[in-house]
């Protein structure tokens, strides 16, 4: 058990300890966190007494172990993540149960006072016992309360600006956080739950206790306090619920608006895909209708309907490879303009020459135009702007070209 230290100390302990906390909070969510870890890790941090510091850890109560297993106290594992800014938003499905812990922490303090097999003395130290246990959860709720809602403000900000950027992660991260985070606590805040059900009957309890002559002075108080701490933190609850719920409405009805575009582009493919099944139809070719499919991809349907006509085809005319109509040795090389450059050094338009080549006169316009714009090596090659446009045509060529003419020089 840890022994009893100062506040000063206690926080001297976290803030010189504080990323090895953090980093047994990390650990401790992935399970598995064993003593023997925790110090080769506090070793590798160039410590060299990581036993000291395991004690002075335990000491302070920041952990405890059991089992052979760390755990770090909820309030510091709280503070810790707080001053790291690293909080999740703790399901509402957990914040039922501790509520539904801290009812029976309260049931059991009154069935305490009730036990006749107890004496008068043991009977309000368990009392006691639990209403403090009650109390402390009560307390952590609050901080919980606070920590979700920062969550919620924050992720708000963040999906709105990704929202565009990424549609499905939006749409998923919002659904989360409205259907498993919000609404059900909205179930079990309506006066007609089970919970508000018991949380009413034990809040009569506790004021009936607190005004009790049956109990000593020390139970009244302790059930005042928890009885004044139940009913604000249920209201504190409450009202940062609908805090969230006013953050997030806007972003969850995006999500169903989204929601309701796919499943009419979705019911809309399938129907198409129904009608181009009729042949009849003949959908893709009468209707033109365009289609698109997620990520670029086509659907299964349509690789289906693919390979079911490649299956049907019979005719392999259109398969046959087509004759050449020009044997290899009539098609024309590549226009080489080394040897027309060896005789002229120097030309004023460098198209007109190669056109007016014997060299290149089996050559087309375009094959000409092609090689006297590319990159010559060995040539300067420049453009006449201030002459006028010339046309450059050849006999046999149905085409014709307007264009300044290309001063050329051997460098």
């Amino acid at each position: 058990m840890s022994r009893t230290i100062n506040f000063d100390s206690r926080l001297k302990v976290i803030a010189r300890h504080g990323r090895i906390l953090l980093w047994i909070i990390r650990e401790e969510d992935k399970g598995n966190l064993s003593r023997q870890k925790t110090l080769d890790y506090i070793e590798s941090t160039d410590v060299t007494d990581s036993k000291r510091i395991m004690s002075n850890l335990i000491e302070s109560g920041s952990i405890s172990i059991i089992d052979d297993k760390i755990r770090v106290n909820l309030s510091v594992k709280n503070f810790i993540q707080w001053a790291n800014d690293s909080s999740e938003i703790l399901p509402a499905s957990r914040i039922e149960s501790m509520l539904k812990d801290v009812m029976e922490d309260i049931g059991g303090a009154h069935n305490f006072l009730k036990d006749e097999n107890l004496n008068e003395r043991e009977r309000f130290a368990h009392s006691e016992q639990r209403l403090i246990v009650a109390e402390n959860t009560l307390n952590d709720l609050w901080g919980i309360s606070d920590q979700n809602l920062r969550h919620v403000v924050l992720t708000s900000s963040e999906l709105r600006l990704a929202k565009d950027k990424d549609p499905l992660s939006f749409m998923v991260k919002v659904s989360k956080i409205w259907e498993k985070d919000i609404t059900p606590m909205s179930d079990f805040r309506t006066s007609s739950s089970e919970l508000s059900r018991q949380r009413r009957n034990m809040s009569d309890m506790l004021y009936y206790t607190s005004n009790s002559s049956n109990v000593n002075n020390v139970i009244r108080k302790a059930a005042s306090r928890t009885f004044q701490s139940l009913e604000d933190t249920w209201d504190y609850l409450a009202k940062n619920h609908d805090l969230m719920q006013t953050e997030m409405r806007p972003l969850y009805d995006m999500v169903e608006k989204m929601r309701g575009t796919l499943r009419v582009l979705r019911g809309a493919e399938a129907v198409l895909e129904t009608l181009n099944k009729r042949t009849e139809l003949n959908i893709d070719e009468e209707l033109r209708v365009c289609r698109t499919a997620p990520r670029d991809l086509f659907s299964n349907n349509s690789i289906d309907s693919f390979l079911v006509n490649l299956f049907n085809s019979n005719d392999e005319s259109d398969l046959s490879i087509p004759i050449r109509q020009k044997s290899p040795n009539d098609i024309p090389t590549p226009i080489n303009l080394s040897n027309l450059i060896k005789n002229h050094s120097e030309t004023e338009d460098l198209l007109d020459l190669v056109l007016e080549s014997e060299y290149f006169k089996d050559f087309s316009l375009h094959e000409c135009v092609e090689a006297v714009y590319s990159a010559i090596q060995g040539v300067e090659i420049r453009l006449v702007r201030d002459s006028e446009r010339r046309k450059y045509t050849k006999a046999d060529d149905k085409f014709a070209l307007s264009a300044l003419p290309l001063q050329m020089k051997v460098k």
